[in-house]
């Protein structure tokens, strides 16, 4: 027998021809999968796919697709390279015993790249390690180093270093769960060109998720070591904002022609705890000054609790504690609706011992004062409902020292009868301490009305009342008649106070009159700061009196002498009574025949 002749007989055999066949069909096996795919995407109506080549193993349970590319306009998926480990025949023996088929896999995608309108998804690798079968899949989901574009504006929306989603089950499109979600390196919103993104966070952690029938509920949210930045333009928009608006015009709008969309279900949502943790911080910057004012908020501790939009009424509790800096304190603890029909919120809250010239651009701006020394303590109380608001706030400012710039700038007090120094300094105690209550009352539905308008009336109200209210308790019963005097623009510089009053032709002070020096003279050593004017007369009455006992020659200088010598008496009887004499100042002394009181007071 020769060897063609053996050889022949060989492949004869029907189990030789099986195998032949058998292993033709394996090494075809990969193109015909790549030739089945395209053509059943195509035949689908499902867009258009090119794969370059695909690696079978059957043997190891092992898959290699080489360039991906999917596209059904506007969006576009392009994969380097997809890696599975498919262990398909633990997965087939466990499908027969269960009666059906499910898949457990390993699968591993490099270079991944997804396009929509301009926004472009890249992630360096995805894995995902479960199972799936007949439109379930149960298992962990991880995407290493992604980013998020809006190529149009170059702007990085999303970007992490890491993110885990662990223990997904999917059972439907709408029935979604998840034991957690971990990001770790997450920043959002970075312009090109800038150093940092909008919002920053070493992790953000989500645990206990879930989307069940347009119910989407999350069991706790945790952000860590978050750096939030928010940046005012000098037109009084927030950078933020003005980047999300400038987005949102980028994408397609639907053309008119297009059918209206039937109104979907809402999405209700719950969240059981947010917190924000492990020194996290608020970065301020306002572009509205000439030099850009930076502030910074440094969180200990942030709350929210109770958030459920299916129960509008339901009140979500918030607690705040944080610094202004490396001695001030800021708290904040309160309840709010956030998805009842009117908006309801009730804050208590403190701030102690915020240093004044950290915030003396905003005084220079809206008061035209430059704030030099001080420290503030402020107290609210909160309620917003029905649209009203009410505001009560308890304010301490200690040893203030304040200086007007230079120009004649309008200022945020201007409704204020008194200037505002005097205000203040009739205001502050022996300790230089200055104590205010502000009540703030408005509707927040009124479009006519600015809140901001609101606070500064009720503001400066608070200051013109209680600086007169205390000058009329502490001169009662004298002085209670308070005028404003001098006016400077439209501001009174002094408070003109009931004037005293002697005999006609005497010098020397009644009981009366003894008794109102000493409450000014209290009123003048509590209140360091101030000064008061004593401008002297004689009138009328003096000049009746005194013509009838001296020559008509004698009449006028002896009305001169005597103006001087009352407004000496009252100076001399303040100084002994522990009032410094350089806080009292004389007007010249002059007979004026229609005064009505011979010693005039200013303060």
């Amino acid at each position: 027998m020769t060897a063609h002749s053996g050889l022949r007989a060989f492949l004869a055999k029907r189990w030789v021809q099986f195998f032949l066949v058998v292993a033709l069909l394996l090494a075809l096996l990969p193109e015909l999968l790549r030739i089945a795919a395209i053509s059943l995407i195509a035949r689908q109506g499902l867009g258009e796919i090119e794969i370059d080549d695909i690696d079978l193993n059957l043997f190891k349970g092992t898959a290699a697709i080489k360039h991906v590319r999917w596209q059904q306009p506007p969006v576009v998926v392009a994969v380097d390279r997809v890696d599975a480990d498919i262990h398909w025949l633990p997965s087939l023996r466990e499908s027969l015993r269960a009666g059906a088929f499910s898949l457990q896999t390993v699968a591993s995608l490099q270079g991944l790249a997804l396009d929509y309108q301009s926004l472009r998804l890249t992630g360096q690798q995805l894995q995902w390690r479960g199972r799936y079968g007949k439109g379930r899949a149960a298992g962990d989901l991880d995407i290493a180093s992604a980013r998020l574009i809006e190529a149009t504006q170059n702007t990085v929306l999303l970007r992490w270093q890491s993110l885990a989603l662990r223990r997904l089950q999917v059972a439907e499109a709408n029935r979604v769960s998840a034991k957690s979600l971990q990001v770790e390196q997450l920043g959002a919103v970075q312009l090109a060109g800038q150093p940092r993104p909008e919002m920053q966070a070493a992790k953000l952690l989500l645990d206990n998720l879930s989307l069940q029938e347009r119910q989407f509920s999350l069991g706790q949210c945790q952000l860590s070591r978050a750096d939030l930045q928010l940046v005012m333009l000098p037109d009084g928009e927030l950078l933020l904002q003005k980047i999300l608006n400038t987005l949102l015009a980028t994408f397609d709008q639907p053309s008119a022609e297009a059918e209206p969309a039937q109104p979907a279900q809402p999405l209700r949502f719950s969240l059981g705890r947010f917190a924000m943790t492990d020194n996290s911080q608020l970065s301020f910057v306002d572009q509205r000054f000439d030099q850009p004012l930076r502030q910074q908020l440094l969180i200990d501790r942030l709350e929210l609790s109770d958030v459920n939009q299916g129960v509008p009424d339901q009140p979500a509790t918030i607690d705040l504690s944080a610094r202004l800096d490396e001695f001030s304190r800021l708290k904040l603890s309160g309840q709010l609706k956030p998805f009842a029909q009117a908006l309801w919120l009730k804050l208590d809250g403190e701030i102690n011992s915020l240093s004044l010239p950290a915030v003396s651009a905003y005084s220079e701006r809206y008061l035209g004062y430059h704030l030099q020394r001080g420290l503030y303590n402020h107290q609210l109380q909160l309620m917003i409902e029905q649209g009203g608001l009410s505001l009560d706030n308890e304010l301490l400012v200690k040893k203030l020292q304040m200086e007007k710039i230079a120009g004649d700038k309008p200022g945020a007090l201007d409704q204020l009868d008194i200037s505002l120094p005097l205000a203040l300094n009739m205001l502050r105690d022996g300790e230089d301490n200055i104590k205010l209550t502000v009540p703030v009352s408005g509707r927040l539905d009124d479009p006519d009305v600015n809140i901001n308008s609101v606070i500064n009336l009720a503001l400066g109200n608070a200051l013109k009342k209680g600086a007169t209210n205390y000058l009329k308790f502490m001169l009662q019963p004298y002085g209670a008649a308070l005028m404003a005097a001098e006016i400077v623009g439209k501001q009174a510089a002094r408070i003109r106070l009931d004037g005293i009053n002697f005999v006609p032709g005497s010098a020397q002070l009644d009981d009366s009159a003894l008794g109102y020096t000493e409450k000014l003279a209290s009123l003048m050593q509590q209140r360091q700061q101030l000064n008061l004017t004593i401008c002297s007369r004689s009138n009328l009455a003096d000049h009746s009196l005194l013509q009838k006992t001296l020559a008509q020659q004698a009449v006028q200088p002896a009305l001169q002498q005597l103006a001087d010598e009352r407004g000496k008496a009252v100076k001399q009887k303040l100084v002994e009574l522990g009032v410094g004499s350089e806080r009292l100042l004389l007007c010249k002394a002059m007979y004026q025949a229609d005064s009505k009181a011979h010693i005039g007071l200013m303060m």
